[in-house]
């Protein structure tokens, strides 16, 4: 599944409380600009990383979400899924009930506390 998007409006800036929450969340910055910040949190070597690459201009709001897959598990998946598994890069949050249910479930309760601030649905 690729990444999970959202697009939506708002009034006003948001970076202060994305801010926040990337902190208390324990998410890195990555990327950061006037505009636009990717975070990055996990460590592959214990579970798949989550980025979350969100951007504003002017109302509108656009996120993306994704889980990144190193070389080794997507071999893994390829193999424990006899093949029929396409090997990717990264995989959106939605549950699936193919891979990393564990994690992604983690994910969408903290990405969904974003997206409640800004009083949009939540990744389900």
């Amino acid at each position: 599944m690729p990444r999970t998007i959202r697009d939506f409006e708002v009034n006003g800036s948001i970076w202060e409380f994305v801010d926040n929450w990337s902190k208390i969340k324990g998410f890195e910055v990555n990327e950061f600009d006037k505009d636009r910040r990717v975070y990055k949190k996990g460590n592959p070597l214990f579970n798949a990383p989550l980025w979350v690459d969100i951007s504003q201009n002017s109302s509108r709001v656009h996120l993306e979400i994704w889980l990144s897959i190193d070389a080794f598990t997507r071999i893994w998946m390829m193999i424990s899924s006899f093949f029929i598994m396409r090997l990717t890069r990264e995989i959106g949050i939605e549950p699936d009930g193919l891979f990393a249910e564990v994690p992604k479930q983690k994910y969408r309760e903290e990405v969904n506390e974003l997206l409640e601030h800004f009083k949009q649905p939540p990744v389900l």
